[in-house]
């Protein structure tokens, strides 16, 4: 539970100062997403408009809006979530330098949020080499939070 906590972007958790940390740092990890979502989590949190906002703009019909603002809602939550792992910061930051399965297992699982399976099917990879690949991706980022710690 504490866990989840951390990554829960809700006001009431959150300071006003905190809350602006964390959409400066959202908008700045947001390059790493693919078009649809970055241009949601821009328009959330560097434009700093509401979902319902957001989706309007998008589509305007009056009918479905509040099934698809509570989806942008949805996606949004998730989205922040997965931003704010220390897998993603290394994926993002470290991938260039990596081997190119291993980018790509990355970029499938970490950065796009695909199931390993769904990552494996997409990649044209056994499920096998996906997930020693996204194994080895978060001892790396384990590793890097510790020195993080430690320093």
């Amino acid at each position: 539970m504490a866990s989840r906590l951390a990554f829960d972007p809700s006001p009431r958790r959150l300071s006003r100062q905190r809350r602006r940390e964390l959409a400066a740092l959202l908008v700045a990890r947001a390059d790493a997403l693919p078009e649809p979502d970055k241009a949601l989590i821009l328009e959330v949190y560097a434009a700093g408009r509401s979902v319902l906002d957001a989706t309007r703009r998008d589509n305007p019909d009056p009918a479905t809006l509040p099934a698809r603002a509570g989806a942008n809602r949805r996606r949004v939550r998730r989205l922040t979530r997965r931003m704010l792992t220390p897998t993603f910061e290394l994926v993002r930051t470290q991938q260039p330098a990596w081997p190119p399965i291993r980018a790509r297992v990355g970029h499938a699982c970490f950065i796009l949020g695909l199931s390993m399976r769904a990552a494996s099917e997409s990649l044209n990879l056994s499920l096998h080499t996906v997930r020693s690949h996204a194994h080895a991706i978060r001892a790396m980022a384990a590793l890097a939070a510790q020195r993080g710690r430690a320093a």
